[in-house]
């Protein structure tokens, strides 16, 4: 794939035009595959790779069943053919070309009209695809049934029930999984209830007893 910087460079493209016309160049170029997390990769870009026979790989958080333009964007690219599984929490929004170029929000900047920084240093590519790597392992196909656990939970709770282990509140929890503080409290009660115990405490006592942790 032919770059347009050397490998040490970080190119910063802001505005909505550059950024819009700099996917469209990735997207033009790339020869094999397109990884991409939380949405990075833009519709009509996924639609022409597809065509071409390029393989692309989506990986986003759980919590975009909530929100129905994440849950649309996901279902179309599974209906032109690309490969998409959910995970309980996605640590940024990127995509990588071909393993040799990323793209990635810029900081303080709403991706992608805001701003994207692209990368090409290998050390850096090379990170970024073993996360996301080990996140398409971790996840599950977006149209098929959420995987329940020995225990019956399913990952977001499973990952609900360590990051409040880990000393998290309601609402850090709720915003490393995307969602309100509300549904973590709503999704506490049910665990709280389904363990049989009388409080929090009391609940991540069982659960540890139990295996759940």
């Amino acid at each position: 794939m032919n770059g347009l910087m050397t490998e040490t460079e970080a190119v910063l493209h802001l505005g909505t035009a550059p950024v819009r016309e700099r996917y469209a160049e990735l997207a033009g170029a790339v020869e094999a595959e397109c990884l991409a997390l939380n949405g990075g990769l833009m519709h009509e870009d996924g639609h022409c790779l597809v065509k071409r026979g390029i393989r692309i790989r989506a990986v986003y958080q759980e919590s975009f069943r909530n929100d129905w333009r994440s849950l649309a964007e996901a279902q179309r690219l599974a209906v032109i053919g690309a490969e998409v599984r959910s995970v309980p929490r996605v640590p940024a929004q990127m995509v990588v070309y071909d393993r040799e170029i990323a793209l990635l929000p810029a900081a303080g900047t709403n991706a992608p009209g805001g701003g994207v920084v692209e990368v090409r240093s290998p050390d850096v590519i090379a990170v970024l695809c073993g996360i996301f790597d080990q996140l398409w392992s971790a996840g599950h196909p977006v149209d098929g049934p959420v995987p329940l656990d020995g225990n019956g939970l399913d990952p977001v709770e499973r990952e609900l029930l360590q990051l409040l282990s880990d000393g998290h509140t309601d609402a850090s929890a709720g915003r490393k999984l995307g969602v309100s503080a509300r549904t973590v409290q709503r999704m506490m009660s049910d665990l709280t209830a389904r363990l049989k115990a009388e409080s929090r405490f009391q609940a991540g006592v069982t659960a540890v007893r139990l295996g759940w942790l």
